[in-house]
């Protein structure tokens, strides 16, 4: 899913990011209140995850941010909120809200936060010498 990308190939990832953020806005602007909120949330996050998907990105997340794989947590967390911000669009446009629904976003709120808290947990292990030293890790 993620790779390098060209010169035209970012140019084109970034106006589909921008046209999907401003579909997705339009549909907005076109529901009611809790609908709205919902389908605004998820243009945002498309201006987050689209980008991410080339690697080049993601290294320069990391980078910025002085962890490995933080870039690839935040395009996971930015897909996760960009689909379940159009299905709760969906639903809140479409359906009454039922206690289906209330399941299936509360459990996929429930399953990002473990995803994040044990992949911060594996952050914080201190791992021997050899595992942290790339140079090594790569030559044994």
């Amino acid at each position: 899913m993620h790779g390098e990308f060209t010169g035209r190939g970012e140019c084109l990832l970034l106006a589909i990011t921008l046209l999907s953020s401003l579909a997705t806005w339009m549909i907005g602007r076109r529901v009611r209140a809790p609908a709205s909120v919902a389908a605004y949330a998820a243009a945002v996050a498309v201006l987050v995850a689209d980008p991410l998907l080339s690697s080049a990105t993601m290294h320069r997340v990391d980078r910025v941010v002085g962890v490995a794989g933080a870039g690839l947590l935040l395009a996971d967390v930015a897909f996760m909120v960009r689909f379940s911000g159009l299905l709760l669009t969906y639903v809140l446009a479409a359906q009454p809200w039922s206690v289906r629904h209330s399941l299936a976003f509360g459990g996929s709120g429930v399953l990002t936060a473990v995803f994040v808290l044990l992949w911060l947990y594996v952050k914080m292990l201190d791992l021997p010498y050899h595992l942290k030293n790339p140079w090594l890790k790569a030559h044994l």
